[in-house]
């Protein structure tokens, strides 16, 4: 405004002084010749120089007046495009909301303020299986749905402080909340907007999301510790099933401080050769529950200090962080070369979504395979059902690249999550687990008893092999059994055990205590 101003006042005086430069011009020109008539000779050559000095004058100021004004139009125009790109600069171009860096700048400031009695809340925002949105409508699609999220958060949230911190995750500001039932209320308000159906192009799309919250004072007084608060919040929204909205409580701080405990254990584990982190095995029952047909490879984890860490907790963590491939190097490694002491079984070994979509995977594994001089036919690798879900032409090329050589593939806790029967038909699989839960039910819920008989029959007439997994009691086993299956695998048999032990396990020589000897398959 200040600019605008003085730039005003200059292009006035510059008027002033054209207008003044033509008005004496012109009283002048109308003087001088009739003082010329009434004057001497020798001052009517002094009066025609003033004249013309007067005109040259009066032009002067005309010419530098539009001059002037011209350069300080330019000026206005310049200082305009700078002010606009300054403005860009900090917008995020897809959303036309703050981008990240401005969004953290004001995030700051907003903080500050907080420590002087003026609270605010933190909300940070995530899509929901954005990427698999992406990848099935296209990039135009994705960039269209940002858009509309930026686009439903700045009508939504008034006086709100709206920003994109990259790919599909926002976050926004409300100064003056800090109270989590408002909090709450407000994030599912804005939960409830975006999933109402909107057509994009001539798609009818969906959003869905999870919003974390954190606010400040009472979380914090650091910006970056305020944030890192909020994303806790996030990632226990989307444990909690997505969907969702989650305020940050000092019981995340305790699981996340928990959590980089186990990373950085993990860490040094993996580069200190994983001495601590072993391979147990569990068979897989056969002919009615009479011989051992083969051994899952289960990773166990105990730690001299912290005890024993479940894998469940390990290996998430691992896929977060980039260490899935060297823990699961390290359990090919150990299971393909201990497994050579009883060739008469198979053996299945886990797989994560995150392993299948390392390039050069499968070859890896081969090269694994080749070097231990174990039977490729012999393997079966567990794949969940989010496997499936996200394979892509990449992940399918290394399946078939493996299977090509022998391995086989197992689908691994069946009708626990996005069971469908277009994956038996599209993906090459040999084998279907199902899932524990079913097991555990069938005493009590006679509709699991059926769901176990339509997969084993469905198993029978697409060629499967069908594992129950989770038998713990006899009474499990009849109902399985009762059912149509015939392989089992749980702890009414055995429990996962080291190398060491399953030799002799399979060997009869196993305590009194123990389950009678099972018969191997030979």
């Amino acid at each position: 405004m200040t600019d605008r101003v003085q730039l005003s006042a200059q292009h006035l005086c510059v008027i002033v002084a054209a207008i003044l430069g033509i008005g004496l011009c012109t009283i002048v020109a109308g003087l001088v010749p009739s003082w010329c008539n009434q004057t001497a000779p020798s001052f009517r050559e002094l009066f025609v120089f003033i004249q013309l000095a007067s005109v040259a004058m009066g032009l002067a100021g005309i010419t530098v007046g539009i001059s002037v004004h011209g350069v300080h139009k330019r000026a206005a125009a310049l200082r305009r495009a700078e002010l606009a790109f300054r403005e860009n600069a900090r917008l995020d171009p897809l959303t036309k909301t703050l981008n990240r860096s401005s969004f953290l700048e004001v995030h700051e400031e907003q903080v500050r303020l907080a420590q002087q009695g003026e609270p605010m809340a933190l909300f940070v925002l995530d899509l929901d299986r954005f990427k698999e949105a992406n990848d099935t409508h296209g990039h135009a699609m994705g960039d269209a749905v940002l858009r509309h999220i930026g686009s439903v958060l700045q009508w939504e949230l008034d006086g709100a402080i709206i920003g994109r911190l990259g790919g599909d995750e926002f976050a926004f500001i409300l100064p003056g909340l800090g109270s989590k039932s408002i909090c709450e209320k407000i994030g599912k308000r804005v939960l409830r907007t975006l999933q109402r159906p909107v057509r994009l192009g001539s798609v009818l799309v969906e959003t869905n999301a999870s919003i974390g919250v954190a606010w400040s004072p009472e979380h914090g007084s650091d910006a970056d510790e305020l944030m890192r608060f909020a994303d806790l919040a996030l990632y226990a929204a989307k444990a909690n099933g997505r969907g969702s909205v989650r305020c940050f409580d000092r019981d995340l701080a305790a699981r996340q401080q928990r959590r980089l405990t186990i990373e950085r254990a993990l860490a040094e584990e993996l580069r200190a050769g994983g001495r601590q982190l072993q391979v147990h095995y569990q068979p897989i029952i056969s002919e009615g529950g009479a011989a051992i047909h083969g051994v899952e490879a289960l990773l166990r984890w105990r730690h001299p200090e912290h005890g024993f860490i479940a894998p469940s907790e390990f290996i998430p963590i691992a896929e977060d962080i980039g260490l899935i491939d060297k823990l699961g190097q390290l359990v090919f490694d150990r299971a393909l070369s201990e497994a050579q002491s009883w060739p008469q079984l198979t053996l299945n070994v886990n797989v994560s979504p995150a392993q299948l979509r390392t390039k050069g995977f499968a070859a890896d594994l081969c090269d694994r395979i080749a070097a231990a001089g174990f039977d490729p036919r012999r393997l079966f690798l567990e794949i969940t059902e989010g496997v499936l879900l996200e394979s892509g032409e990449d992940q399918l090329s290394q399946i078939n690249h493996l299977r090509s050589i022998g391995v086989k593939f197992s689908l691994d806790d069946f009708g626990s999550g996005y069971s469908s029967l277009a994956y038996l038909r599209r993906f090459p699989l040999d084998q279907i687990k199902i899932d524990r839960s079913y097991i555990l039910t069938l005493p009590s819920d006679p509709r699991s008893g059926v769901l176990v008989s339509a997969i084993c029959e469905l198993g029978r007439g697409l060629n499967l092999n069908i594992v129950a997994e989770g038998v713990e009691t006899e009474e499990h086993l009849m109902l399985v059994k009762a059912a149509g299956c015939t392989n089992f695998q749980g702890y009414h048999f055995a429990q996962p055990m080291p190398a060491d032990r399953l030799r002799d396990y399979l060997a009869g020589r196993t305590r009194p205590s123990d389950r009678p000897r099972l018969q191997s398959v030979a």
